[in-house]
């Protein structure tokens, strides 16, 4: 079975920038990283603020240190990679300010048009199983509203906040009902950038409740949960997630920050490679201001198994 390696909230600037140099030294070009998860067996999501500021030129092919050579890099190696937007990757201005240049930049660079795709699902066969992976924006709802009220290219709204949007989640309810090969399907992965568990205001997602019902009302089976946003680690030792079994997922994972971009976690992080190698730890340094160790997560669902990477 196919593994699922678990990025978020790299926050790519450009090679002047320690989270672009982490990027590129310790994953894409680290041989240890490609040992530990090869391409032919693994699975790249990334659930969002690929780059820290979209509006500017992040998305630009001239530049070589940006997002989206991080992304191409790592398919021409032959990762199958799947990616969703944060808030950074839709913002000019500290990931609050929507800019409709930096959400259009996004879409066209990653899915090849400026139009809602969301939910977008895709699927990976695996040891004659089939994995859904059900992508969602959850600034989509934010898209929907500025609709008409940009003022030079820019709408104020706190997009620290989650809004997945009443569009994108009646379509995900109608193919929870109507699409049998996603019906069918063995594994069912949903993966969008917000917290869906965080509850204070300003970071939570608005419409979480409707996400729920939706999954409630089509006894739908999310077999995994994957988030990021608010850069913590939410776990119980090394690799259990406080979140799994809620609304009856068995899993749900918080990448946290995989560049370690403004992290004060200092969770004790595992070094396991995957179920073949043997495992170590390391404890980050208690007085330093980040860690250093990019949080990289591994899933194994079948075997219902979890590993962090660091290399």
């Amino acid at each position: 079975m196919k593994k699922i390696v678990h990025f978020s909230d790299l926050h790519i600037l450009d090679s002047h920038y320690k989270e672009y140099k982490i990027c590129n030294k310790k994953i894409v070009n680290n041989k240890i990283f490609e040992e530990k998860a090869p391409p032919d067996d693994t699975i790249i999501v990334i659930t969002g603020d690929l780059c820290n500021c979209g509006a500017y030129n992040e998305y630009n092919v001239k530049y070589i240190n940006n997002a989206n050579n991080f992304v191409t890099d790592l398919r021409d190696k032959g990762y199958e990679v799947f990616v969703v937007p944060g808030n950074h990757d839709y913002s000019g201005h500290f990931g609050i300010f929507l800019s409709q240049d930096a959400a259009t930049k996004f879409r066209k660079t990653f899915f090849g048009t400026r139009y809602d795709i969301f939910p977008k699902v895709d699927y990976i066969e695996s040891d004659d199983k089939k994995i859904a992976l059900i992508g969602l924006d959850s600034m989509e709802g934010y898209l929907f509203k500025a609709q008409g009220k940009y003022i030079g290219g820019w709408y104020s709204c706190n997009m620290c906040i989650g809004l997945f949007g009443e569009k994108q989640l009646n379509i995900l309810k109608d193919r929870f009902i109507k699409d049998n090969e996603l019906k069918n399907s063995d594994y069912k992965v949903l993966y969008f950038h917000h917290n869906p568990f965080y509850e204070e205001y300003g970071w939570n997602i608005d419409d979480i409740n409707d996400l729920w019902n939706v999954i409630k009302s089509t006894e739908t089976k999310i077999d995994l949960m994957l988030f990021g946003h608010d850069h913590k680690f939410h776990a119980e030792g090394d690799v259990e997630s406080e979140y799994n079994g809620y609304k009856s997922i068995p899993f749900c994972y918080d990448a946290s920050s995989t560049t370690g971009h403004i992290i004060n976690d200092r969770s004790r992080i595992n070094l396991d490679a995957l179920d073949t190698l043997k495992k170590e730890s390391q404890e980050p340094d208690k007085n330093a201001s980040r860690v250093k160790i990019p949080r990289i997560r591994c899933i194994d669902i079948k075997n219902q198994k979890l590993n962090l990477i660091a290399v």
